[in-house]
This record gives structure tokens, C-alpha cells and sequence, in this order.
């Protein structure tokens, strides 16, 4: 419920059900429960802007998720930590060396587990940090990769031709299996 509340923008609701989750999954001992709730918890802090929050919660979520051999929720955390230090590095709070090295470890993770959505978004980023670091060899191979990701998954719209997936887009689908911009 809080992950759904925090989609539609209901950030207080969202922190309430959240609290409530994490506090009965702590009564009860349910570790994986216990993860997911202070993993969303990390979302909703970042949808807030509090990204020192927001990192400490993905860091609590990534450690009890390594405890229990858990890696959905251990990337799915250094996903939300890897969000955080890309703000902070867009702030100019922190340099490029650090969400380089947190990307490639997550590139790792997301490639073991097989989640190619993320393992494109994690490449975009990668290549986003090796523009700024002016290394146009390794920006230009992330983006040849991240291309062909969605090419492979078929990402693209049947209209317009250009892709989606890497911001929130409203979509159709029509009888014959094709998606369009809505």
C-alpha cells in the first residue's frame, strides 16, 4: 500500500503505512518485510528531497537484504542509494568517483539477477558519469549497450518511434500487442 501511496504522490500516507510496516515486520521478526518497508521508506524520503535520509534507509535495507541472501531487495536498495548519489553528484555535493563505483557495483547485481530495465537505466547513468568525467570511450560503449538493452526489449513507441522507459510515460496498448504514447 505504501509502495502504491508513494507512486501517486500521497507521501505522508505513504510514510504512515511505511512506519506501520516496518514496525509490525520488526514485532514479528519477518526480515524480508522488514527490508522492503525501510527500502520504500528510502524512496519516499528521496521523493521528498531528504537524500541523507533516503540513503541511510537503502543502506539499512541493502545490509539486512545481504543478511538474508535476498538480491531482488539488496538491488533494488543500491538502485534508490545509486538515485542518491547521482542527485548529490548533480548537486556537485560529492565527485564523480563515488556514483561511478556504486553504478558499477550495481551493474553487477542487476546483471546477475537479470534485470535488464534496470541494467539499462544503470548504463544511461554510467554513461552520464563518464561524460562528466570527460572519458568519451566508456560513455559512448554504455550507451552502445543501453541502446541495443532496448532495442532487445523492444522499447520503443509504434508511433513516434522514440523510446520509453526511462521516464514515467503514459502508454496504450493496442489489440495487436503494440505500445504507443498514449
Amino acid at each position: 500500500m505504501a509502495s502504491a501511496l508513494r507512486k501517486q504522490g500521497e507521501l505522508g500516507d505513504a510514510h504512515d503505512y511505511c512506519s506501520e510496516a516496518t514496525r509490525l515486520a520488526l514485532v514479528s521478526g519477518d526480515q524480508a518485510t522488514y527490508a522492503r518497508s525501510i527500502r520504500i521508506m528510502g524512496d519516499i524520503y528521496r521523493k521528498k528531497s531528504d537524500i541523507n535520509k533516503a540513503f541511510r534507509q537503502y543502506e539499512a535495507a541493502m545490509g539486512s537484504a545481504a543478511a538474508m541472501g535476498d538480491r531482488v531487495i539488496q538491488m533494488e536498495s543500491m538502485d534508490g542509494a545509486a538515485r542518491c548519489l547521482e542527485a548529490l553528484r548533480l548537486q556537485h555535493k560529492i565527485c564523480n568517483c563515488r556514483p561511478l563505483e556504486f553504478n558499477t557495483r550495481l551493474l553487477e547485481v542487476a546483471s546477475s539477477v537479470g534485470a535488464k530495465l534496470l541494467v539499462r537505466a544503470v548504463r544511461i547513468r554510467l554513461s552520464r558519469i563518464y561524460h562528466a568525467l570527460g572519458d568519451e570511450n566508456n560513455k559512448l560503449h554504455h550507451e552502445r549497450v543501453a541502446f541495443r538493452l532496448q532495442q532487445d526489449l523492444d522499447l520503443q513507441c509504434g508511433g513516434c518511434g522514440s523510446p520509453y522507459g526511462l521516464e514515467a510515460d503514459s502508454l496504450e496498448a493496442l489489440p495487436c500487442a503494440h505500445i504507443l504514447h498514449a
